[in-house]
């Protein structure tokens, strides 16, 4: 059938119910038509014969189509996109035929311990189609759609212990023509550099493909295509190199992946549920980065008391001093300057098992005295990886892994870092998430590196405070090129990685490591709000922080992990950022410039509300990088504050009601 017609159908039929948020009955022939609940966007499902268009086959197959907006007003923002999948006994893609559907309405509220809310509601619109496959096997399309995004994912029914295995997925992301483009190369550690402002429908560099997220704008839409809902009956997905008539289509790990070991393909019985496919929807840059649509799709909190998960900021000896946690005398002044600053934790890296001059155990119980929670490094591997950096073998083994938290928490650790997973496979996720068990159990926190991109496990395991997936500050340790690439490469995260979960980019660092940062200080400060994560691991060295000016080191005391509200403010990635966030009653924003101009920025101050505020702003002063310029104002919600970003710059406010 002509892709026109069916483009005429979609406004006919989408102009219908952009009224309301819902659905519409309606014939296999037509389709099935979903509103979200405020009649933002619309996603349009059918059995249709494209033929002879080009970049679709010929045949019925199942497709999707999304459109954005109410009334007249839609823009259609992803063309009619593939669906489908095939197991090794049957493929569900040619040849469906449709059985039944059925709606419901979605509506959550939950809370979580870390993040850019502390309560969410969730309200959507479910639909479920049941199909049949040509062979006679039954698949269910679940799609929900909301106000931000919409999400699909494959559900097959019935009781069968049999193992079934999924050999590939038809799911596709077709965007508008025009479109522009920012991903990531994929690497099973998700630390490559991203690539900005590529025409959609660029193919990799490599067959390994891009990574999840992937951020596309056309006009005035964005959209973020990621996934979530990943658990460990599948394994973790990423688009491939290609894009056939601009189509990106869902790749599987890579064979050489954990040492080669493990199935590429995922395997279960039945029931089995795949994870979601997410498209996270906005006619401002602004929707992506406040969404939650990651962790409203995520399974609910398992932890059943999680009074012991406490977000917060982090002393790390690593960055500036490699060999400190071999030797007792040298952890102790990070402990110290935890300590001093209010920050929750101090996290001692690779090297603590060889710690001379005390035991970790004499470091815990000190820890404990100031008020410190102490956090330890772990190698995940296991046959899964071969870095010998010790503690190894201590988490892939059930039995050996409980027996050493259950060490952890006898002496006070608060929590683990676990390291080098470095794949996407079945096996690799069913490790990460049984580490999060475990850990829950014995009341730890987790942060995840050498890691996959966070899928919303931070909703299921709130101990998971944050993960990697990230070309961080540890770049200027060891990439000659992360230095020139690093304040352009920081405003993309904001748009990207950081939207979908906790970023542990390591950031707020004053001094020069290797190689030479480019940034100022008000950018670098400015990290500590404008990246989220539960786990803020300030990476400098103890002079350093001690160093700073008294205003500077009160702020970086003062300074939540986790927030109450979050509003992007201003930006656009690889340009700048304004983002603001809200702790209690008080509201910290940040700002960053990307590029070698000078920016003149004006900041709306309606976020504030009614009230008297005192603010406080720490900006470069514009002479030299690494200083500071402080201004304090009254301030209320109908005034603006002007702040100059130099090049590579930043700045941060502090502003509190005064009643």
């Amino acid at each position: 059938m002509p892709r026109a017609p069916l483009l005429l159908l979609w406004a006919c039929v989408g102009a219908a119910c952009a009224s309301r948020g819902g659905v519409r009955a309606t014939t296999p022939e037509a389709g099935w038509l979903t509103s979200s609940p405020g009649g933002v966007l619309h996603v349009h499902v059918r059995l249709a014969d494209l033929g002879g268009t080009a970049g679709y086959p010929p045949g019925a197959r199942l497709y999707y189509q999304a459109a954005h907006g109410g009334g007249d007003g839609q823009t259609v923002v992803m063309p009619w996109s593939p669906l489908g999948i095939t197991r090794q006994d049957q493929a569900f893609v040619d040849g469906l035929r449709f059985i039944s559907d059925g709606t419901r309405d979605i509506a959550e509220d939950y809370t979580l311990p870390r993040g850019k809310r502390s309560h969410i509601s969730n309200r959507g619109v479910e639909r479920v189609l049941a199909l049949a496959g040509s062979q006679g096997g039954r698949v269910d399309v679940h799609l929900r759609v909301f106000d931000d995004g919409f999400a699909f994912r494959y559900h097959f029914p019935g009781s069968d212990p049999a193992r079934f295995t999924v050999t590939s997925e038809t799911s596709g992301f077709r965007f508008a023509a025009g479109a522009r483009a920012f991903m990531a190369p994929y690497q099973p550690d998700y630390e490559a550099l991203w690539r900005g402002d590529l025409p959609a429908g660029t193919p990799a560099p490599t067959d390994a493909g891009w990574t999840f997220p992937a951020l596309v704008y056309a006009g005035r839409h964005f959209l973020l295509v990621t996934e979530s809902g990943l658990d460990g009956s599948y394994c973790g997905t990423h688009l491939a190199q290609n894009a056939d008539a601009s189509i990106y289509r869902i790749r599987f790990p890579l064979p050489g992946e954990a040492q080669g070991r493990f199935d590429v393909n995922p395997s279960s019985s039945l029931p089995w549920t795949t994870p979601w496919r997410v498209v996270i929807v906005g006619d401002r840059a602004g929707a992506l980065v406040e969404s939650s649509l990651v962790t409203d799709l995520a399974a609910p909190s398992v932890v059943a008391d999680p009074s012991f998960i406490v977000p917060g900021r982090v002393s790390w000896s690593w960055w500036s001093d490699g060999s400190a946690a071999k030797s007792f005398g040298r952890l102790v002044p990070f402990v110290d300057l935890a300590a001093e600053m209010g920050w929750e934790y101090s996290l001692v890296d690779a090297g603590w098992t060889d710690l001379a001059g005390g035991t970790w155990q004499d470091l815990a119980r000190l820890a404990a005295r100031k008020k410190v929670g102490l956090l330890l490094w772990y190698n995940s591997g296991g046959p899964h990886n071969q870095v010998n950096a010790p503690p190894r073998d201590r988490m892939h083994l059930p039995d050996v892994r409980g027996a050493e938290m259950r060490a952890l928490a006898a002496a006070g650790v608060r929590g683990l870092k676990v390291d080098f997973f470095n794949s996407d496979k079945q096996d690799v996720i069913k490790l990460y998430l049984a580490i999060a068990a475990d850990a829950a159990a014995h009341k730890l926190v987790v942060d995840f590196h050498g890691a996959t991109t966070s899928r919303g496990w931070e909703r299921t395991y709130p101990n998971i405070l944050s993960m990697e997936a990230v070309r961080g500050a540890e770049g200027y340790k060891f990439d000659p090129a992360y230095a020139a690439n690093a304040p352009w490469h920081n405003t993309v995260q904001v748009f990207t990685r950081n939207v979908v979960g906790p970023m542990d980019y390591t950031p707020v660092t004053f001094s020069h490591n290797k190689h030479r940062r480019l940034t100022t200080w008000g950018h670098e400060l400015a990290l500590s709000v404008v990246f989220e994560s539960g786990l803020q691991h300030f990476a400098d060295s103890v002079d350093t922080y001690r160093s700073l000016p008294a205003v500077v080191r009160t702020f970086l005391h003062d300074v939540p992990a986790a927030w109450d509200e979050t509003r992007l403010l201003d930006g656009f990635p690889g340009s700048f950022v304004v983002i603001a966030r809200r702790k209690d009653r008080t509201w910290y924003v940040g700002g960053i410039n990307g590029t070698a101009t000078t920016k003149d920025l004006t900041v709306a101050m309606d976020f504030l509300g009614n009230g008297i505020h005192d603010m406080l702003l720490l900006a470069d002063d514009g002479k030299q990088p690494d200083t500071f310029f402080p201004t304090r104002r009254q301030r209320n919600g109908i005034d603006t504050q002007s702040v100059a970003l130099p090049p590579y710059g930043g700045f941060v406010m502090r502003v509190a009601p005064l009643y």
